[in-house]
Order: structure tokens, then C-alpha cells, then sequence
């Protein structure tokens, strides 16, 4: 994986099969704009390859050359939206999981982690062409008891689920999640909000912060253990 930084902009890229690159632009907006979020037609990718490399020209050669020789390319907003107390998860014998619970900027990679295996601050525009998948789905599904008719246990099974879904697995799992994929949808707009700093002192400000956070082995094996911990390496 590879970053390029500059003002108000953000590159990152990084390989998805031995001959596929994804890559993402990412740039602050200073207001909303309504858009329609769609992968660019055939006839259109002419034009926005021009306009990403007039967007970031003098930057290192293998970032234009990505541009100029991507097969996808899709433009979409990203917006913050309030955070959901837990019991705003659930009603009934609904319950919500992923994006429609905690949803989050792409920028620590553990939007589809959060909800199948599981913001910036101003609006912003990113072009993406990302994959990203689930702790939500994976403690969700390990609350709920085994009903299996033909097991002796199936009553007591039954009886677990008590008088309402609601109450005996929903809140429970809502309490025990929201607050980790609280932190995790901060840290992805904290995160955002660095990339694209804006200025020069807040530039350097930046890049000496990156350059620092590479510096202790120890703190960035900490940083991916902290994003990875759950609920699979203990399996």
C-alpha cells in the first residue's frame, strides 16, 4: 500500500490480484454538492483521466500512470451522519447491522469489516475504485441460540430467545457493539481530516506526524492489532 499527500488531497493505492491496482482520490469540498454516484461510462473516462492529472500535476510519474491507465473509475460523496446510540439499533424483531448502524469513511479500511466481518469532516469528494467484509454479522449470529427442531436442546434454545428478540439478543449485541465501531468511525474521520490537510503548516504538521508514526515498530504493530483484535484471531 502506498500514499502520496498533498494540499487538500489525498492519493492511495494498493494491489487487489498480481495485475490490478486499486486506487482512490480523495479531496476536501467546501460545500455539499448534489451528484450522481455511478462509475464513469466508457466515453466519459477520457475526460476525467485529463482532469485527475491537470487535478495532480508535477506528482511522482506511477501516480499518473495510474490514472491514465485505470479501466474503473467511480465518484461519490462522503458526509458524516450523527452517531446512533445503541438502542437506536434495534426495534422489535428488526435489528440494524453495518453502514445502517455505524456508518463510516472508507479512510482505516473497516467499513465492510464493521458490518459483514464488522466522515470526513468538511463534505468530500473521493473517486474510488476500493474492495473492501464481519464482526457485526459474526457476534450477531454467535448470540443467537442454535434452533434445531431436532435436537434435544431445542426448548431451551427456544427459551432463550425469551418474550422479544428485542430485549434478550438485540440490546445486548447493540451494547457490546456500538461502542467499538464508535471509535473505529472517528478514527476513520480523524483520519480523513489528516489526509487532506489543507495549508502549509498544516501540511508539515501532517507529514511530520506520518513520518512519526513510522518511526516505533512496536506502536504501528499496536495500531493494526487494535483494528484486526475481533473477533477472528482468537478463532
Amino acid at each position: 500500500m502506498r500514499n502520496w499527500y498533498g494540499d487538500g488531497i489525498h492519493f492511495i493505492s494498493y494491489p487487489i490480484t498480481p495485475t490490478q491496482t486499486s486506487w482512490a482520490v480523495t479531496q476536501s469540498e467546501k460545500q455539499e454538492r448534489e451528484e450522481t454516484w455511478r462509475p464513469y461510462r466508457p466515453d466519459e473516462m477520457l475526460g476525467q483521466r485529463e482532469q485527475l492529472k491537470t487535478l495532480m500535476e508535477g506528482w511522482d510519474p506511477a501516480v499518473l500512470q495510474l490514472v491514465d491507465t485505470s479501466e474503473r473509475i467511480i465518484k461519490f460523496g462522503l458526509f458524516d451522519r450523527p452517531e446512533l446510540k445503541p438502542a437506536q439499533w434495534f426495534a422489535k424483531r428488526c435489528v440494524l447491522v453495518g453502514d445502517a448502524a455505524h456508518p463510516t469513511s472508507p479512510h482505516l479500511g473497516q467499513g465492510a469489516n464493521q458490518a459483514l466481518y464488522g466522515a470526513c469532516s468538511p463534505p468530500c469528494l473521493v473517486r474510488y475504485t476500493d474492495v473492501f467484509t464481519s464482526e457485526d454479522c459474526f457476534h450477531l449470529s454467535h448470540s443467537m441460540p442454535l434452533l434445531d427442531p431436532d435436537s434435544p436442546d431445542y426448548a431451551d434454545s427456544l427459551a432463550k430467545l425469551g418474550a422479544t428478540l428485542a430485549e434478550t439478543i438485540f440490546r445486548p449485541y447493540a451494547e457490546m457493539r456500538q461502542p467499538r465501531t464508535a471509535v473505529l468511525v472517528k478514527g476513520a474521520r480523524a483520519q480523513g481530516a489528516t489526509r487532506v490537510a489543507a495549508g502549509l503548516e498544516a501540511c508539515e504538521k501532517r507529514n511530520v506526524a506520518i513520518r512519526g508514526g513510522y518511526e516505533d515498530a512496536s506502536v504501528i504493530a499496536a495500531k493494526f492489532d487494535g483494528l484486526l483484535q475481533e473477533p477472528f484471531l482468537s478463532m
